[in-house]
């Protein structure tokens, strides 16, 4: 082979070279980093094979079913709130009278059932010390007021439907806590619109001792970790790395795009716990051995 032709020859071998790397780099892309994607596979990594996250026990995101003006917040990030707890409002002048004009009629509607029942019992006390055509005569009253009644007892049941109705519509302009919880997030603020067609502005996380951490797993590494199975969790800790037994509690069974790779989300719960472990923290995970 002349030198002209041996050229060519690493030339071109140069370029299939890259083209190569091009398309490895374009199919799997860079190496994930830790925190943004699992460490795929335990190959090259140890007895520590996915990296995980610690998270709250629980977490919701709050916010208003209809679109409003938010009218009060009354806790701020960082705050502990009871489940139940008031947290936010929003402008309530159209619902509010609607409940209130419902609980009125409501009211007047059982003040008036009320005064017929009264009559009834009059008019068939009166019945009781009637004879013959009198008697009779008397009857047809009571019967007329006991239907009176009857329509009575009917307006009744719907006014008060109305009044749940009513205060439905004016429950969603109250936003409440749903667990005894810490607020870690808070997007809205008074004066500004929330509702459906706005992302909640509140996030809650229950607050306690943490025993969740999550994962994000390979199909080839969800083989070595069944639900159910006994696995290990390294917490850093004061630069120190603390070992909690744990075990895998589910696994989804559909994969998600993690950085452009697909992979499945595996909760793990830890077993023992203290204070010292807090959401956000890395956790190694590890088959028990």
């Amino acid at each position: 082979m002349n030198r002209k032709t041996r050229n060519r020859a690493l030339y071109a071998t140069g370029i299939a070279g890259l083209f190569a790397m091009l398309f490895l780099w374009l199919t799997y892309g860079p190496s994930p980093k830790l925190g943004d994607a699992p460490a795929f596979s335990g190959i090259g990594t140890g007895a520590v094979l996915l990296d995980g996250r610690t998270v709250a026990d629980r977490v919701a995101d709050l916010g208003f079913v209809q679109s409003a003006r938010i009218a009060s917040v009354a806790v701020k990030v960082g705050d502990t709130v009871k489940s139940g707890e008031i947290v936010a409002t929003v402008e309530s002048g159209d619902v509010a009278a609607q409940l209130s004009a419902a609980r009125a009629n409501a009211a007047a509607a059982q003040s008036t059932l009320e005064s017929l029942r009264s009559s009834l019992r009059k008019e068939k006390l009166v019945r009781a010390h009637l004879h013959g055509n009198d008697r009779n005569v008397q009857g047809a009253q009571v019967d007329s007021v006991a239907a009176s009644v009857a329509a009575g007892e009917s307006r009744v049941v719907a006014a008060s439907d109305a009044v749940k109705s009513a205060e439905v519509e004016f429950g969603k302009t109250i936003l409440r806590a749903s667990f005894d919880g810490v607020v870690v997030r808070q997007d809205g603020e008074v004066g500004e619109v929330a509702g459906s067609a706005v992302s909640a502005f509140m996030t809650l996380e229950s607050s306690g001792d943490i025993h969740k951490v999550e994962a994000y797993a390979s199909e080839f590494d969800i083989a070595k970790l069944p639900v159910g199975g006994v696995v290990s969790v390294g917490i850093a800790e004061d630069g120190t790395t603390r070992a909690f037994p744990a075990h895998v509690s589910a696994i989804d069974p559909e994969a998600t795009d993690r950085n452009g790779v697909p992979a499945y989300k595996v909760t793990i719960l830890l077993d023992a716990t203290d204070a010292s472990v807090r959401p956000g923290m890395h956790a190694g995970i590890s088959p028990a051995r």
